[in-house]
């Protein structure tokens, strides 16, 4: 109950908690986690919102500010509502659909079951405490209501499992198919039933498909690519021939090896969970697929310095002789390890070189030798995105990129990587933000996207004369993007626009290699941290982005998103998202899209940033710390440090300076005291120069002193102006 508290405290107060609750519409739902991970749900039907389940007896209207509490629960005001007198179901109500259906009986039925599934729990059942399964081996959200086991097989689709083992689906139309998952992750195996799923779910770890019925289970493999059908002992020829045509993988149990186990879950109760996990395991290690997965993993043989041959990994290029080869293969114990050599040689190829060529499928064959491919495709499994599937992904890419237009653009950008891999745009975007916004997260979330072809640098390492940081990859993200000098500028400009390097890597000939990877520059200045020139038609100069609602708030979402994004199927949503996404508004090559106020503003305070702080520098005296501080007050950014700029010979500080009327950098002293820094305009002796920098650096502790005289004044009210002049040491 405290759980739950706060969070409709903390959760339900923030603004875009809030926002999202206020849109619902009448019969929609929006559900939260609280601490503990328990779902609250906010439910709106014709007259107010209700928070898990709410009990509104007695109560005619709500007029506060927040959370109230009722009898069996919560309402939250948004704004106030007239509240019904009944109790209403905690769920999306369902239409009646008798007019489809054979009688308003099912509707009835099913409007029951949706019901009793709402109110049930997740505890113990004799069809489970029979089959030895505990309610914590089972990770799938099943429910207990009156002594019935009800799991929901799909959106408008339960089945009841009576005590004695009986079971039932309660369907609101007919021809519902069955779309539930055992498990987190990527689906890798499909059943029939739910106590299959549940123990092969337990025997691999690994996500399960429900398929409902036999005749289903061919079909439902197709939607999850490289999925195995674990199906019945001895399954009808029909379905067996089905999956071969298909291409589907099926391993069924067998009397001579499982026993009298009709099922997987049978032969888990006879055998145990053990036996059940090596049998599964056997159909995925078996030879063939083995040889089949280091493939897929980039093996393949190139030659190294010495003139041989070694096993490499084009993805990872990591290199083994075959004597290391031999024993992983050894390790795997998946069949005799020479067959499976001999099998591995046969069907790798031996390299000469490595390119990255996303317009090319496959490994590219020139002049008579292969060169290995080291794109990796990125494809997402089959079936459609469901509604709200990629919210949390769009709110990030929102928060990054605040501005509507910036958010149209940075998303057809990103879409654009993965269905135009091989189209490299002219433009790449400038991200300027609050540090802890969430580009960092977008970034580690987009490696996953995009299959780990992704790099990682900055500003420095990128413009090196040897750098390899634009081959190779699809994105290569610039962190903490700060450059004083227009040599950079120049030099970026080649970079962003060239479609060609030349690179030279280790044992091979130096090559011309064509580059595909989109550039993504990042900072956390309000002001210029990279000048770019007027005219320029390579940078898209996002708004600022600010906290949407505090930091400890984005830490909290940023969190959530990659938790949500890297720890089950949210990459796969975001594939399917940016795959899917109609892009034709979005052109790679134009700049004039990137013609927005935000890079007119940003080249106007860049252009001539260095001349103008000169000009708008407030004291006549100039030293590192006092023009630190200054920089500091304008929040102009690391990069106009004075000692970055005295390094910095591209920007002529020191000649600007002059040009100003400043004198030389030397050393000032009298009797008394000496700084060493600059004057401006006159040419006073020694000791006046000196005079001149106290009176400056005095300042702030004569105003201290003041206020704090002031402030003794006010609150006592008894020290006279002479006491005053005197404490203080100066005339007030």
């Amino acid at each position: 109950m405290e759980a739950l508290e706060q969070t409709l405290e903390t959760c339900l107060a923030n603004d875009y908690c809030l926002e999202t609750i206020q849109q619902l519409e009448i019969g929609e739902h929006v559900t939260y986690q609280d601490d503990n991970n328990n779902d609250v749900r906010v439910y709106r039907n014709d007259t107010s919102y209700g928070v898990n389940p709410v009990a509104w007896n007695g109560v005619d209207v709500v007029e506060i500010d927040g959370v109230v509490t009722l009898d069996n629960g919560y309402m939250v005001n948004i704004p106030s509502y007239q509240v019904q007198e009944e109790v209403e179901a905690d769920f999306e109500p369902v239409q009646d659909t008798t007019a489809t259906t054979s009688n308003s009986w099912r509707f009835n039925r099913f409007v029951q079951v949706m019901t009793n599934w709402h109110n049930g729990t997740k505890e113990s059942h004799p069809y489970l405490d029979r089959k030895g399964i505990a309610p914590t081996d089972v990770d799938f959200d099943y429910r207990v209501f009156n002594g019935e086991l009800i799991w929901q097989a799909g959106a408008n689709k339960f089945q009841i499992i009576k005590a004695d083992g009986s079971k039932k689906f309660s369907v609101l139309t007919e021809g519902t198919t069955t779309s539930a998952i055992v498990g987190q992750g990527v689906v890798k195996w499909v059943t029939e039933g739910f106590a299959d799923a549940v123990t092969v779910n337990m025997a691999t770890s690994e996500a399960v498909a429900i398929a409902g019925s036999d005749g289903a289970l061919v079909a439902c493999a197709l939607k999850h690519k490289d999925s195995v059908i674990a199906g019945d002992k001895d399954p009808s020829k029909k379905i067996a021939k089905r999956a071969k045509a298909a291409g589907v993988r099926l391993i069924a149990p067998s009397a001579s090896t499982d026993g009298s186990g009709k099922d997987w879950d049978e032969v888990r109760q006879g055998k145990g969970l053990e036996h059940v996990t090596s049998r599964l395991v056997a159909v995925v290690n078996s030879p063939a697929n083995y040889v089949n997965q280091l493939l897929a993993e980039g093996w393949c043989k190139k030659t190294n310095g010495q003139g041989k041959l070694m096993f490499w990994n084009r993805f990872t290029q990591a290199i083994l002789d075959d004597s290391a080869m031999e024993s992983r293969i050894d390790k795997a114990n998946v069949g005799n390890t020479a067959y499976i050599l001999k099998v591995l040689n046969r069907k790798m190829i031996h390299a000469v070189g490595q390119a990255f060529r996303p317009d090319v499928v496959g490994d590219i064959e020139l002049s008579g030798s292969t060169w290995a491919n080291t794109f990796k495709p990125i494809t997402a499994t089959e079936g459609e995105l469901e509604e709200g599937e990629a919210d949390v992904f769009i709110e990030l890419v929102s928060r990054v990129f605040p501005n509507a237009k910036d958010f149209k653009w940075a998303m057809g950008w990103l879409a654009h990587m993965l269905q135009k891999p091989h189209e490299r745009p002219s433009i790449h975007p400038n991200i300027r933000s609050d540090h802890g916004i969430g580009k960092g997260v977008l970034v580690e979330i987009m490696e996953a996207v995009l299959n780990q072809q992704v790099v990682r640098t900055d500003l420095n390492k990128l413009l090196g004369n040897f750098s390899t940081d634009n081959t190779g990859c699809l994105l290569t993200f610039v962190d903490e993007s700060k450059t004083m000098g227009t040599k950079a500028y120049q030099k970026l400009k080649g970079i962003m626009a060239d479609n060609s390097i030349n690179t030279e890597r280790k044992y091979e000939q130096a090559v011309m290699e064509n580059v595909y990877n989109r550039l993504m520059f990042s900072g956390n200045d309000k002001g210029v941290n990279i000048p770019i020139e007027q005219g320029d038609r390579r940078f898209y100069i996002t708004e600022y982005a600010s906290h949407k609602v505090s930091k400890e708030e984005s830490q909290i979402f940023c969190r959530g998103a990659k938790e949500w994004a890297l720890g089950g199927s949210g990459v796969d949503s975001i594939k399917k998202y940016l795959l899917g996404l109609n892009i034709n508004y979005w052109q790679a090559h134009d700049s004039l899209v990137a013609d927005t106020p935000a890079k007119r503003d940003y080249i106007d305070g860049g252009i001539t940033s260095v001349s103008r702080l000169i000009q708008e520098y407030p004291h006549i005296i100039m030293t590192q710390t006092l023009w630190d501080n200054y920089i500091d007050s304008v929040a102009a950014g690391d990069g106009f440090s004075y000692q970055k700029l005295t390094i910095n010979k591209g920007e002529f500080f020191e000649s600007k300076l002059i040009s100003e009327d400043w004198s030389v950098n030397k050393r000032w002293s009298d009797q008394r005291s000496k700084f060493m820094g600059r004057i401006k305009g006159t040419k006073p002796t020694g000791k006046r120069a000196v005079e001149m920098y106290r009176q400056i650096t005095l300042l702030p502790v004569q105003i201290d002193r003041i206020l704090t005289a002031v402030e003794i004044v006010e609150t006592e009210a008894k020290m006279t102006t002479k006491e005053m002049e005197i404490a203080t040491g100066y005339s007030v």
